[in-house]
């Protein structure tokens, strides 16, 4: 311990380093990282760029004769290719048949109602009952239909 002292006398009792890293050495330290993403990133980039194809075609093959192979035959119904389109298109079709007034046939008086006031006629009227004939019963083909009496 003796040969330590005697060489270094500065720091005698001192037990840990007293100096910090220089400044300028981890100025240029964080520059060179900071130039090393940067350069990373342009290189990537350009890699992607070259190796990425043009944007691929809807079919799998742009050839003449492979798109005779591809085409459905003309006996196939079409595929349903916008399922979400489709059904909103639906649902707005069905919703105006139950909920709007419309002639069906206007010679013979056929309207279409809205469902919720058909209901409110059932309510009103009543459902037709079937009565049986003279002599027959319910179930018999020849009985006529008359709205139940309240």
């Amino acid at each position: 311990m003796d040969i330590e002292k005697k060489e270094f006398p500065e720091y005698d009792g001192l037990g840990y380093e007293t100096e910090d890293i220089a400044p300028q050495a981890a100025l240029k330290f964080l520059i060179g990282i900071g130039i090393s993403i940067v350069a990373s990133l342009i290189i990537g980039y350009g890699a992607y760029v070259w190796i990425l194809p043009d944007p691929p075609s809807a079919l799998p093959s742009d050839r003449q004769e492979s798109l005779k192979m591809q085409s459905p035959p003309e006996n196939m119904a079409p595929l349903q290719v916008y399922p979400v389109q489709d059904w909103d298109k639906f649902l707005k079709q069905d919703t105006e048949k139950i909920t709007s007034y419309q002639w069906i046939n206007a010679s013979q008086g056929l309207v279409r109602i809205p469902v919720e006031r058909a209901k409110e006629m059932v309510l009103e009227k009543g459902l037709p009952v079937t009565q049986p004939a003279t002599g027959g019963t319910a179930n018999d083909k020849n009985a006529e239909s008359k709205p139940a009496s309240n």
